[in-house]
């Protein structure tokens, strides 16, 4: 049985180096990040932004809390959609009176919804809407009141 060239050695160590570095390669994949890794596979945990533009991706979630009301009585249920610059970014159906929403960073940061900007919930039940609008802040929170359905 011929033995391999010392060439020929060389070139599978370096496609067993090559395949075993490119599968399991961390760092920072999220794309508004200074320090995006666009050949990075897996998230690190390492990201981080511009100060003080998307100080809410700090958090795991963000948060939205509004409350749906009628003028004649409450409302019991009502579609909900939130805007950035008149783009929808997500829609759901919640109950009335005060609800907190739940929304993954991502979402704000895949539309570059930067601190201070405003986001809108406009709200619908049956014929009637409603909506209330607020600025996205860092703290991950944001109250955004009752929306008045009329």
């Amino acid at each position: 049985m011929p033995l391999m060239s010392h060439r020929a050695c060389g070139m599978w160590f370096l496609v067993v180096l090559v395949m075993g570095s490119s599968c399991s390669r961390e760092g920072c994949t999220e794309p508004h990040a200074d320090n995006f890794n666009p050949r990075a596979k897996e998230e690190d945990g390492t990201c981080s932004y511009e100060e003080g533009a998307y100080g809410y991706a700090e958090q795991a979630i963000f948060q939205i809390q509004c409350g749906v009301a009628e003028i004649w009585g409450p409302v019991t249920q009502a579609d909900i959609t939130v805007y950035h610059e008149n783009v929808p970014l997500d829609a759901r159906t919640i109950g009335g009176g005060w609800s907190i929403h739940t929304f993954d960073c991502e979402l704000f940061l895949s539309a570059d919804v930067r601190n201070g900007e405003i986001i809108r919930i406009e709200a619908s039940s049956a014929a009637m809407t409603g909506s209330a609008s607020g600025p996205i802040n860092s703290s991950g929170f944001l109250d955004l009141g009752f929306i008045m359905i009329q």
